[in-house]
């Protein structure tokens, strides 16, 4: 009896091994478990949603800025060796260019959000002389609509107003290139 004991405990031993073996071929093989998310990262968007949904995957793309080449897929989610059922969705993040938004017009802190959301962090500001408000964007560099690097310089000018400046005290000519200097026509009147 306990020659057989231990010829049911081999046995039983025997079928536990081959079940597991059976178990990971078979999840190996994608018939439970559902199916592994294939690498797609580098490829561009039209060549990963064509394998993606070859899998039986649905895609739905998301447009990341990035200074990589347009049009390339920089991230999918879930990652390489995911599981997902068959029909699952996949979100691949792919590359777009980042580009100067339209701010001529606009708030300096609209700008700068503008600019921020981008990705551009290389932005100074300066100001410039204007009858504009306070603050408004006159003119930006490089323009609106270009194509730019998240290091790109880009240098925004904003409106600053014109203020008489104080000349009491000096001399006629003094006074006169103080406040052209200040961006007014200056008129000397004299007082007796």
């Amino acid at each position: 009896s306990r020659k057989g004991l231990k010829i049911a405990l081999g046995i039983i031993a025997a079928l536990i091994a081959c079940a597991a073996v059976a178990a990971f071929a078979t999840y190996q093989m994608e018939l439970w478990g559902g199916k592994v998310v294939p690498d797609v990262v580098g490829m561009t968007q039209a060549d990963a949603t064509n394998t993606l949904e070859s899998k039986g995957f649905s895609v739905r793309p998301t447009q990341v800025k990035s200074d990589e080449t347009e049009g390339i897929v920089l991230l999918v989610d879930p990652g390489k060796g995911g599981r997902l059922p068959e029909g699952g969705e996949v979100v691949i993040h792919v590359a777009v260019s980042r580009s100067v938004p339209e701010i001529v017009g606009s708030t300096q802190q609209e700008a700068e959000n503008a600019l921020a959301a981008e990705g551009l962090d290389n932005v100074s500001i300066t100001t410039q002389k204007s009858d504009e408000a306070e603050g408004t964007v006159l003119s930006v560099d490089p323009g609106e609509g270009e194509k730019v690097r998240a290091s790109t310089a880009v240098t925004v000018v904003v409106a600053e107003p014109y203020r008489v400046p104080d000349v009491s005290g000096m001399t006629v000519d003094q006074a006169t290139a103080a406040v052209s200097e200040a961006g007014f026509n200056p008129y000397v009147q004299y007082s007796y």
